[in-house]
């Protein structure tokens, strides 16, 4: 979908092409598919490919404009956008965008891996947001940029990680890292750890965070890269027990300080063995309970921990989101 606002644009071949191999895809997946434009030649251009099916419409017009028969099961995929916004931007409009009913959670994000791959480029973003009731909305609580800022001003520039740059290197050295190898990195956080081994090593790293800000503010630092180190980076925001890696993927799986936060650790151990080569690496670090009994400080905090880790849970975790993502992995969202 596009308005108006864009202007008058003549569309090459190549975007054509593009814009039907991905509608196509989407008339498989959808019960009923509404292509919107307000181009009338791109449109017929579409309409004389195999989408002339029965639960295929057209319209032309602005966006902005369009009256839409609400669908509480709908899902809406705009393209084009006609004035570029930050990752950051487009999570605070969706969290916004409430009505006294209705609002929107971010569920899964993602740069676009080909956009990444061939021209170094991670501002292409995909986003899945679910439609909730407004006293269902989850927003970014965890990581307030405050408490990143403090966490890297304490830490080191840009380094969330216990003592920073000094334990990464250490740690990476017992790793065995070669060029090329494939890297998951679980908690990646603003992605400092991520730069580190990509450029050091040579290897491709693909950073998972569950925060929306963190997320944000590693694409944010991957732009700023050269384009070579770009190509070897690729971050999404999702749950991890979400992750749909194929079989014996990764080399190595590297997280730091994150499974605290996750109650069901069994369940991703297994999913770890599953994504890993044969003779792939585990490198994890958490903090562990010791032998006295903990302070009342530690109590709380365990609690804020154990309250932060329920949120994200009911946040990505329900069976009928899990579902959508499977159905909603097109080209552009596989890894």
């Amino acid at each position: 979908m596009v308005s108006r606002e864009a202007g008058a644009q003549v569309y090459p071949q190549y975007y054509l092409y593009n814009r039907i191999q991905y509608t196509e895809a989407l008339a498989q997946l959808a019960g009923h598919l509404t292509l919107a434009d307000h181009n009338q030649d791109v449109l017929d251009s579409i309409k004389t490919t195999s989408l002339q099916q029965d639960h295929v419409s057209f319209m032309c017009g602005d966006v902005t404009e369009l009256r839409i028969k609400s669908s509480p099961a709908g899902h809406w995929c705009p393209d084009v956008p006609t004035v570029f916004r930050s990752p950051l931007q487009y999570f605070q409009m969706l969290q916004a965008t409430t009505s006294t009913q209705a609002a929107f959670t971010p569920i899964r994000a993602k740069s676009c891996l080909s956009y990444i791959q061939h021209k170094g480029d991670p501002s292409q973003l995909c986003i899945l947001a679910e439609r909730v009731n407004k006293d269902e909305q989850v927003t970014e609580t965890h990581f307030p940029h405050s408490v990143i800022f403090q966490m890297e001003w304490l830490l080191g520039n840009t380094w969330s990680s216990t003592e920073g740059e000094t334990t990464t290197r250490e740690f990476c050295l017992g790793l065995g890292l070669v060029p090329g190898q494939r890297v998951l990195e679980v908690g990646s956080g603003a992605g400092e750890s991520a730069f580190f081994m990509a450029r050091y090593y040579g290897v491709h790293v693909h950073g998972v965070d569950l925060s929306s800000n963190m997320f944000c503010l590693a694409l944010q630092r991957q732009a700023t890269l050269e384009e070579k180190l770009r190509k070897r980076i690729h971050f999404e925001m999702k749950d991890i027990l979400e992750g749909d890696y194929p079989a014996g993927f990764f080399d190595v799986i590297y997280s730091r300080n994150v499974l605290l936060y996750i109650h069901q650790k069994a369940e991703l151990l297994r999913k770890f063995k599953g994504w890993l080569k044969p003779g792939g690496t585990l490198f994890i670090t958490d903090y562990c309970r010791g032998t006295a009994s903990p302070s009342q400080d530690v109590f709380d905090f365990e609690n804020r921990r154990n309250q932060m880790a329920e949120e994200q849970r009911v946040h990505v975790g329900c069976h009928h989101c899990s579902q959508r993502n499977r159905k909603l992995n097109l080209g552009v969202m596989t890894l």
